[in-house]
């Protein structure tokens, strides 16, 4: 159960990320 939350929150870091760089464009 441990790892899927880990996994989860590294999904929602990329999502962030692509949000950022969509802003910058």
């Amino acid at each position: 159960e441990e790892e899927e939350e880990e996994e989860e929150e590294e999904e929602e870091e990329e999502e962030e990320e692509e949000e950022e760089e969509e802003e910058e464009e």
